[in-house]
């Protein structure tokens, strides 16, 4: 059996421990803000991120193919999401 560690941010990787057994995967992604319907999904949130957050960033290289990792992952595999307490994710 796999196991896997989804980790939110770059931030959270740079603390991750490195002798955790598993592959990690980047969500980059916040999805708070901005389209996010099924029609073509990557290509209107690579356009909103670009002119809303100035931001020049290969969104196919950082983006895309994490999100693609995560549909890739085997069945039988174990799964951690380590996104805790993030501020957007708390009610006030």
């Amino acid at each position: 059996m796999s196991t896997f560690h989804i980790l939110n941010g770059d931030c959270l990787a740079e603390k991750f421990p490195k002798n955790m057994e598993g592959e990690i995967i980047i969500w980059r992604e916040a999805l708070i803000d901005g389209p996010v319907s099924d029609n073509n999904f990557f290509e209107n949130r690579k356009k909103f991120i670009t002119e809303n957050h100035d931001s020049e960033s290969d969104y196919e290289e950082l983006v895309v193919k994490e999100f693609q990792r995560i549909q890739n992952i085997p069945e039988d595999s174990s799964v951690f999401f380590w996104f805790e307490d993030d501020l957007f994710c708390q009610e006030l």
